[in-house]
Parts: structure tokens; sequence; C-alpha cells
């Protein structure tokens, strides 16, 4: 998509932007950019700040706020979000919906978003002014604004899910049946996203954490390196009837491990937790030097687990708060940290895919399952990983995070 407009030889902009300027010229930008199915490659020699400086035209302001959005990606659209004090509830619904809430101690605010996607009702989160936890649409004013029942039931949440809200409907009849049950409900809701939200913060604040502690550790290292200090090499035995409780030298990627074997086995799951049992008794093997796993080297590992780890469904957590708190995926950094497809937790596929669709809404299936087998460093669908694939398809809609018709998974 060219955008056709430029500075002069002199560097001024003349703000003539042609039928843009005309009234229902952003329609006529709408149409331009939304021709593409799969990706929008945008020329331009006018950034975003340049654009309607001086102009009032609707189309101009869209195709300004359409270049930032070029440049920032999402991050252009959440800017965007808006609290207007002077906008207040459509409906005596969603005042007695809100007022309720406030009367139980939340913070809500009213019509919040950008353009014609405002939310009804948005619950800030207590632990971070200004984010919400969730947002609330009601069978109101705006619902009944919608042109079509697609726009009001699909097109707008899609939108809106994109950008990362959590969203629930209230419906008005079933709120004045029975208000009690239906607060009851968001109450549930707004508690699980303030536990998520807290879970995601902390392990941002762990990683940002764990970083300072890996460069603190590198200049450790270096400074050792020019002090003329050693490390001597350990020699591992491939016996496998060692005693586990004897103390042995463990290798991990040029890592060494702690001695003993639940220390070894800790330490793994902390810096790449969780873990598909097969990959962790793996990763072990390697370390202890032993070629061929064997049930002998599964038991040894499952005896080595730390007392709080957590297992489910052949994945092994670093302990139960882990498995609560996990939202995310993890891609390979380099050769050494890609994974096969089957050593790839179902939780992790799950989430990836997840994160696919909140960025295309929608994709063909098997687009789904190629692009997910990328982001985790796997370039062809073969069997074994379109099996994997097609099982992470299935758990997402099974939970309720996606909608499969025919051959195309979009967002619910």
């Amino acid at each position: 998509f060219s955008i056709c407009y430029g500075p002069d030889a002199a560097g001024k902009v003349y703000e003539n932007y042609g039928p843009l300027n005309l009234q229902g010229g952003e329609r006529r930008l709408n149409v331009a950019v939304t021709r593409a199915r799969r990706e929008l490659v945008v020329f331009t020699s006018l950034g975003p700040e340049q654009v309607a400086n001086r102009s009032t035209a609707t189309g101009a302001r869209h195709l300004r706020y359409f270049l930032d959005y070029a440049v920032r990606g999402e991050a252009a659209l959440i800017g965007a979000i808006e609290r207007d004090p002077s906008r207040d509830v459509d409906s005596p619904f969603e005042a007695s919906v809100r007022d309720a809430l406030v009367a139980r101690g939340h913070v809500v605010h009213t019509q919040i978003g950008c353009s014609g996607y405002r939310i009804d009702l948005a619950v800030e989160d207590p632990g971070l002014p200004g984010s919400y936890l969730l947002g609330i649409e009601c069978d109101g004013a705006t619902y009944h604004r919608a042109a079509t029942a697609r726009d009001r039931d699909r097109l707008r949440a899609s939108v809106l899910r994109g950008l990362g809200w959590r969203l629930l409907r209230v419906w008005s009849t079933d709120y004045w049946q029975d208000p009690e049950g239906e607060l009851e409900r968001l109450e549930l809701l707004i508690e699980e996203a303030r536990v998520e939200e807290a879970g995601l913060r902390a392990a941002a604040a762990n990683g940002e954490a764990q970083a300072a502690e890996d460069v603190e550790a590198g200049q450790q290292q270096a400074v050792d390196r020019e002090a003329g200090g050693e490390v001597e090499e350990a020699l591992v035995e491939q016996d496998e009837g060692l005693d586990p409780d004897g103390p042995r030298p463990h290798v991990l990627h040029g890592d060494t491990l702690p001695e003993r074997d639940g220390d070894a086995a800790a330490a793994l799951l902390v810096s790449e937790g969780p873990l598909v049992f097969e990959r962790l008794v793996r990763r072990l093997a390697e370390a202890w030097d032993i070629g061929r796993v064997s049930d002998r080297v599964r038991a040894r590992v499952r005896a080595a687990l730390p007392a709080d780890a957590a297992q489910d469904d052949g994945i092994v957590w670093r302990d139960q708060a882990q498995r609560e708190a996990f939202r995310g995926f993890r891609v390979p950094e380099d050769d050494r940290s890609e994974r096969p497809a089957d050593e790839l937790p179902m939780v992790e596929v799950r989430h990836a895919m997840a994160w696919l669709l909140r960025q295309h809404h929608a994709l063909a299936a098997d687009d789904l399952m190629r692009e997910c087998a990328k982001l985790f460093g796997i370039s062809r669908l073969g069997s074994n990983v379109r099996e994997v694939m097609e099982r992470g398809v299935e758990a997402l809609v099974a939970a309720g995070r996606a909608e499969r018709v025919g051959d195309s998974v979009s967002l619910p």
C-alpha cells in the first residue's frame, strides 16, 4: 500500500490529501487498508508526525493514526485507548451494574476505548491504576447501535480481544432475573483476572531479576578469566548404577549443575520449566553423560524431582505456583534451545496459537499450525509436527479460546 503523498524538494508537506480531505474520505482509506488477507506492507515517505498537523479532515486524521499503527503496531492502538470523563453510561441497566460493582469496592469506568470501539464498563486493576482487569459489555445503547448482529456479537468483541481485553457480556434479562447471581459471576472473573495479572507481573519481575543476575554472573566470569582462574573439567562416569546420592559433577551446555541429582533436577526446572518429562530425562541424561535413556534412568529422574514439583499430562512444573501463573510460551534463542515438536509442552503450544489468533483474529487451520511451529523454530510441518499441532488446535478449542469452523480457526 503506497501512501503517494510526500514532501516537496524543499521538505515542505502540503496537506492536500485529495479524496481523504473530502467528507467520507475516511471510508476510502478504510477500504484501501482492509483488502489484504495475510499481510499489509506500507510504503511511505511521510511519518505519522508529518500528517494532519493542520488539516481537520477526518480522513487525514485517520491516515495519521494508520501510519502510527504501521510504525508501532499494537502499542499504537493501546495508546489510543482513552477514558472520557464526559461520557457516562448509556442506559439505566449499565448504571445499575456499575453501581453494584462500586458498592462492592471496585473502581469502574464507563465508555473506555477509542473511536467506535468502546467498552461499556471497565473494572480498574487495583494493583496497576490506569489499566483494567475486565471489560463488561451490556446489551444497551452501544450494542443496539451496531449495524448488524455480526457487528454486535462477533466483530466488535474480536477487535477488542485482539487488543488484549478480557470481555464479559451481561444480558439485561439475566441480570433482572438474578442480579446477585450475575454479580457473583462478575466477582469470580474479576478475581481470576486479578490473580492472573499479579502472576504475570511477578513473572516479569522475576525475569528482570534473573536477567540482572545473569549479567552480574557474566561479569564475574570475565573477571575470573582475566585473573587466570581456570575451571577444572570434571570427568563424568557412564555407570548408571552409581549411587544417586553420591557427589557427582554434572555438565549441562557448559554450565556445571549442582552435584546432587535432586539439586540438578531442580536447577533445570528453574531455568527451563515447564518441561515435558521425556525432555527432562534426556537433558539430565546428557548432564550425567548417559548415552541411552532407559527405564532405570527415568526412575532415577523421578526420584530426583523436588518435593514441590508439580506434574500433569506428562509435563513437569517447577511448582504449583508456576503451573497456575504460566501464560506464555518460549521461543528458541539458538540451536541448542530448539525443541522437537514432541518435547513441546501442550500448554505452550496452546498459548502460542492463542497469541497468533490475537494477531490475526482468524487463520486457516494449516496456516495456524505452520506459523505456530515456526515460533518454536520448526520450519517443516511433517507428520509428527502436524500431529502435535493438531492436538494444540483441539486443546485450544476445548478450552473455549478458539472456534473451528471447517478449515478456519478464529477467536470465539
